[in-house]
């Protein structure tokens, strides 16, 4: 829900998979962080760059791949 109103102010929104890092940790776990690029209009209605990343926590939940925690934030 939080993300709703930024959605819809948004275009291109794309994660940089070739940048992706992840690593597994302990027998059920994986984190990754991955950069992210958009476009969002500038105060003055022209589109410009609006790049950021993701970080995540995953658990295997009985075969399942759940997020348990997620974090996108813009680059500063």
């Amino acid at each position: 829900d939080q993300w709703r109103h930024i959605w819809e102010k948004i275009r291109n929104f794309t994660f940089v998979l070739s940048e992706l890092h992840c690593a597994r940790y302990g027998d059920n776990g994986l984190w990754l962080a991955c950069p992210w690029v958009s476009e969002a209009p500038n105060p003055e209605g022209e589109w410009r760059h609006r790049p950021g990343r993701i970080t995540a926590i995953l658990e295997n939940r009985d075969g399942t791949w759940m997020a348990v925690h997620t974090h996108h934030s813009l680059v500063p």
